[in-house]
């Protein structure tokens, strides 16, 4: 399968098993515009894995962002299409500290 980006509202963040590295990944669930609910696991080592928990763990509204699928069907790199990322990391900061 050839490469391609997939646009969409992320409904659910779920942690899978680490990488053989030891590094988190993620099973995405996103509802896509053309009406379809589309699953991807994020790629070992990528740093997707990093900021996925910023954008929805203290997301206010559920984030509209566009997936760059790889070759293997999983999530090599993610891009909010609403929001302010800079914010969200700012919430997610806040929540750690105050915990």
């Amino acid at each position: 399968m050839t490469e391609h980006s997939v646009t969409g509202t992320v409904t659910a963040a779920e942690r899978i098993n680490n990488s053989a590295d030891g590094n988190p990944r993620y099973s995405v669930t996103i509802a896509c515009d053309d009406g379809f609910v589309r699953m991807y696991a994020t790629a070992a080592d990528a740093a997707v894995n990093f900021e996925l928990p910023n954008y929805v763990a203290n997301a206010k509204v559920k984030p509209v962002v566009t997936l760059r699928i790889g070759t293997r069907s999983t999530i090599e790199s993610m891009t909010s299409t609403t929001g302010d990322r800079g914010q969200m990391i700012a919430d997610a900061t806040n929540a750690r500290s105050k915990a």
